[in-house]
């Protein structure tokens, strides 16, 4: 045993001699429910630092490689931690350091937490443990206890079986589930492999099979299982085949040169028309040649007997490819295409081009489906349109209709009709009254894990365990759960509950004034307000500090790191703020920095200021020169290409002005330099 270690023990030898004077309960001075029950709350360690202590010290001495002696003395400890709330991740830690896992030892935790996040993860240690250790009566001898449940459990259970009985009957069972795990058309987990090489030692693998799971395969695109399969056979032309697919999926640009050779069938059809799109991709708006598509269209349709719904799906790959492409003869095509199809997302796209061109709408809202037409943002249009048509009474009507409605449309035909804008918000009643909670043994034990795991700020895990959390609860504990956390200051808790519980008219669980002082202190110098920073970071976020997107942006504010070191040294911060942006202070520090830097660039617009955040200024600005400044704010709104940038300007917007009235701040629905811009 290292020297550390030995020290941890006898730290831990000494703490455990102490009695802890602690409970899972709340203290005494909690009011009781009027039904008399005793109100259990969750656990908290304030007062107890030895146990957090020893919980630290027992995970120190289970990290990196740990002894059997080791194991086994922990295990002695676990007694004098057993109501602390992480004492399960203790359990997790040395199941996952034992090279076996006892059944009954498992069987006694799971019973003993039966709502523990992780409890599928032992099980999967559980098997693969035994995989290992080739412990495969084991295995068979606890499989009702432990029923097989993901793929890799399901190959290793199966596997256990014939290494365990080989009588021809149990075989002959056991491949045929062999055979239902083999037909996939995703890679299997590495645990299959030993299976398959058995069973296919046995003959059961023939072509057929092979050839049906490559047609699975090839749904999925999987070309590299298509390859794979390829070797398992020796017959030339289902090699051949094999061979064709693998190529396309490669190299889709030679849809149209190849498909005249392949065989016909119903499989290779359904490769065309998935690859189609793929294929496209390989053309520019430049050299769009409509009568070459039209033709091959045609030429498709004639080889491969194309019913008219798959000859649609042709033709909406091509309109969706080229849609803003500026041809007269391709836009004449495109829109006589798209009264023929009738597909609402063409259908609103080309909406938002005739909206960026000011042409009538009427024509093309009449297309859209009655569910699509009734939504909001349609419904503003069709008011709009009618106002165009002089029919200003109707057109007034549906905007009263909206703005009594919550969202940015509702917003926006207040400002349309120069009337106060007041959002449907609702609350919970005062006062709180969380007995709900504290009555439901299970909401406590799991609340207590997420109170410590935010205490040693293991932030992912207690969001994990929140969000396992809200799984379990009903809607009124969820509302309850979101106020709950409100009160701790966990604003991404809160955020999360109500999401969970789609709680949109709770407002302010919604949006928790999260770091208000941080916020207000950092936008004094600035020109930009505390509700608009404050609106972008919960558009951004969620507020979860820690949270990192796929293109890496970090933080609160969603900062690119080159971002934060650029706006770091143009405001003269220091550079280490920029190397830890989930730090919440350093990150609305940078975050609201940029901000300012597009305010100075697009002035008291948050339109722009928005969308530039989001999508990059130069972005931002080639789309207002192709518009050449002849669009209204609404107008420009409507018709920013990118759905996610477009539904982002509309939030953030929407969500400044929820927090102007959170604040009691005076109200403004939209600047005049914002309303009155030709964009």
């Amino acid at each position: 045993m290292r020297v550390w270690q030995k020290s941890i023990l006898k730290k831990i030898l000494f703490i455990g001699t102490i009695i802890f004077p602690f409970s899972l309960f709340a203290a005494s001075e909690q009011p009781q429910p009027s039904s008399g029950r005793e109100i259990q709350q969750p656990f908290t360690a304030q007062n107890n630092v030895l146990l957090r202590q020893q919980y630290q010290d027992i995970m120190q001495l289970l990290s990196g490689e740990v002894s059997e002696t080791t194991i086994a003395f922990v295990r002695q400890m676990l007694p004098t931690i057993a109501q602390y709330p992480l004492t399960p991740y203790v359990d997790y830690r040395l199941f996952s350091k034992q090279s076996l896992i006892e059944p009954q030892q498992l069987k006694q935790f799971i019973q003993q937490n039966p709502h523990f996040l992780l409890n599928d993860n032992l099980l999967d240690l559980f098997y693969k443990k035994a995989f290992q250790q080739q412990a495969w009566q084991l295995l068979v001898d606890n499989k009702t206890l432990f029923p097989a449940k993901t793929t890799a459990q399901q190959c290793i259970q199966l596997l256990a079986k014939q290494k365990t009985n080989n009588a021809a009957k149990t075989l002959d069972l056991l491949w045929q589930d062999t055979e239902k795990l083999w037909l996939s058309g995703d890679s299997l987990p590495v645990q299959c492999d030993p299976l398959f090489q058995l069973w296919q030692q046995s003959g059961k693998l023939s072509d057929q099979l092979i050839l049906q799971r490559a047609e699975l395969a090839l749904k999925s695109q999987n070309k590299n299982l298509i390859r794979y399969l390829q070797q398992l056979t020796t017959n030339l032309d289902l090699q051949k085949q094999l061979q064709q697919w693998a190529d396309l999926l490669s190299n889709p640009q030679q849809l149209i040169a190849i498909q005249p050779n392949l065989t016909q069938s119903a499989t290779n059809k359904q490769l065309l028309l998935a690859l189609y799109p793929r294929y496209l991709r390989f053309f520019t708006e430049q050299n769009l040649n409509l009568t070459q598509i039209q033709q091959q269209i045609e030429d498709l349709q004639k080889n491969w007997q194309l019913t008219a719904q798959e000859l649609n799906l042709l033709y909406k790959a091509v309109l969706q490819r080229f849609f803003d492409n500026k041809q007269p003869e391709w836009q004449q095509w495109r829109d006589q295409k798209l009264m023929q199809l009738k597909d609402n997302s063409l259908i609103e796209r080309r909406i938002r081009l005739a909206i960026r061109q000011q042409q009538p709408l009427q024509n093309w809202l009449d297309q859209l489906s009655a569910d699509t037409i009734n939504q909001d943002e349609w419904q503003y249009w069709r008011a709009w349109q009618l106002q165009k048509k002089g029919k200003q009474q109707e057109a007034e009507k549906i905007w009263q209709n909206l703005s009594r409605k919550r969202g940015f449309y509702a917003l926006l035909s207040a400002q349309t009709l120069n009337i106060d804008y007041q959002p449907v918000m609702q609350d919970l009643p005062q006062p709180i009254n969380f007995d709900d909670l504290w009555q439901d043994q299970e909401i406590t034990t799991i609340l207590s894990r997420v109170i410590e795991l935010r205490n040693f700020r293991y932030l992912d895990d207690a969001y994990s365990e929140w969000l396992f959390l809200l799984n379990l609860a009903t809607a009124q504990q969820q509302l309850l759960l979101a106020e709950y956390a409100l009160q701790q200051q966990w604003y991404d808790l809160a955020v999360a509950a109500t999401i969970k519980a789609k709680a949109w008219d709770y407002l302010r669980l919604r949006l928790p004034l999260a770091y208000l002082d941080w916020f207000n202190i950092n936008v004094a110098d600035k020109t930009i307000s505390n509700s608009f920073t404050m609106a972008i970071a919960r558009q951004e976020s969620a507020w979860r500090p820690n949270v990192r997107s796929s293109a890496n942006a970090i933080g609160l504010m969603q900062l690119l790191p080159s971002t934060a070191k650029a706006t770091a040294q143009q405001a003269n911060y220091s550079l280490q703020r920029a190397n830890n942006l989930t730090d919440p202070l350093g990150n609305i520090l940078l975050g609201t920095a940029h901000l300012q830097q597009l305010a100075e660039k697009y002035g008291d617009n948050r339109l722009l200021i928005a969308a530039a955040y989001n999508a990059g200024a130069n972005r931002v600005d080639r789309w207002l020169d192709e518009n050449g400044g002849k669009l209204s704010m609404a107008e420009f709104i409507a018709s920013i290409p990118f759905y996610e940038t477009r539904n982002y300007v509309q939030n953030v917007v929407s969500y400044d002005y929820y927090y102007q009235l959170l604040l009691k701040q005076e109200l403004k629905k939209f600047s005049k330099t914002e309303t009155d811009r030709l964009y």
